[in-house]
């Protein structure tokens, strides 16, 4: 990955999101300005720069948690695994990644924020909460480092030259009855949700991809 290239998009990702600051919150809402909550913030940044992002609407002010970190697991890229990630300059998420949060139960993921840096070289969090009343930006402090559940980024978000496009759910369930008896026990949605992300890279660029040797494990007509 180009260091260079990275950077520059974390800060276009920061800028964008702090463009949404002062948009009040609302419920579903998706409008820079206008109404936005955390998933509309999230949706919004995304958008507008290109990125493949999760959206969807018809959920609850309390959303299932267990939907909203599998549709996330499936429209955005984990990239490392949640802990207190400090809160001194230079150490937590990257800037512009996108942290799933809980708030009220450690158990039920509910909320939606991206990362930032402030001045003086600390985390921050830009989110809409309700309690917040609209889009806010603040340091990444204690109660909220304690509340991240995972860490993501937009796909393509990572500097790459090709956009990693998305593997929705969906297409994952559709591969697992292709595949039938040849799933082995070990199979998972993460690594086949890997492999068809490899299959897209190699589809835009083959010679970024190394050569991969596939077993068949069923014979098919």
């Amino acid at each position: 990955m180009d260091q260079k290239a990275a950077l520059a998009t974390a800060s276009m990702i920061v800028a964008e999101a702090r463009s949404w600051l002062g948009t009040p919150y609302r419920h579903q809402g998706r409008r820079k300005g206008v109404a936005c909550d955390c998933l509309g913030l999230i949706a919004g940044v995304g958008r507008a720069l290109g990125f493949t992002a999760y959206d969807e609407r018809g959920y609850s002010p309390h959303p299932d948690g267990i939907s909203l970190r599998a549709k996330c697991d499936s429209y955005l890229m984990p990239v490392e695994a949640a802990g207190d990630p400090g809160s001194e300059p230079g150490t937590g998420p990257p800037a512009g990644a996108v942290l799933l949060l809980w708030v009220q139960n450690r158990r039920v993921p509910q909320h939606l924020g991206i990362v930032s840096r402030l001045a003086d070289g600390r985390p921050g969090l830009i989110h809409a909460h309700q309690m917040l009343g609209e889009v806010k930006e603040h340091g990444l402090d204690k109660f909220w480092r304690k509340r991240i559940v995972q860490v993501y980024n937009y796909p393509g978000a990572d500097g790459s030259r090709t956009l990693m496009r998305a593997v929705p759910r969906e297409l994952i369930e559709e591969i697992k009855i292709f595949l039938g008896d040849g799933l082995t026990a070990d199979s998972s949605d993460h690594s086949i949700r890997e492999l068809v992300r490899l299959v897209f890279r190699f589809l835009d660029s083959p010679h970024d991809v190394p050569q991969l040797n596939v077993e068949c494990h069923q014979n098919r007509p």
